[in-house]
């Protein structure tokens, strides 16, 4: 695969150019694909209503073709020897569904060790939780 670095100035354009160009053609492909004229009141209307659907699926495919192309870059990681300052506490949230007694005493307990892995004094831990 070829790969071309980008100025981070065409980034923007490119990547909204590719959702607008890309929704408009699928739009007008289906359209003409059902034979519909988008003279009609009909013909517009129908194209209004295909425009999100249409734009999720070009942004799904955009943003497949992102992940395939570019390559990950590790982030640096932050020099805090005397661990997490006051001014840069944080919260660590655990997403996750309540649907049995033995599943919440599962998740308390996971929650329960990484709390243990990191005994940092401005570092908290939480379930958000839904019933499922």
């Amino acid at each position: 695969m070829i790969r071309v670095r980008l100025p981070a100035h065409a980034a923007l354009p490119l990547y909204l150019g590719g959702v607008v160009a890309g929704t408009l053609a699928l739009v007008a492909g289906l359209l003409q694909h059902q034979g519909v004229a988008l003279a009609t009141g009909l013909g517009a209307l129908t194209a209004l209503l295909m425009l999100l659907p249409a734009s999720e699926a070009v942004v799904a495919v955009i943003h497949r073709l992102i992940s395939e192309s570019v390559r990950p870059q590790r982030l640096p990681r932050l020099a805090l020897a005397g661990g997490i300052p006051l001014e840069h506490r944080v919260m660590v949230v655990v997403p996750a569904m309540l649907t049995s007694a033995a599943g919440i005493a599962r998740l308390a307990h996971r929650l329960h060790l990484h709390a243990l892995a990191n005994p940092e004094v401005h570092a908290q831990f939480a379930l958000l939780t839904d019933w499922g």
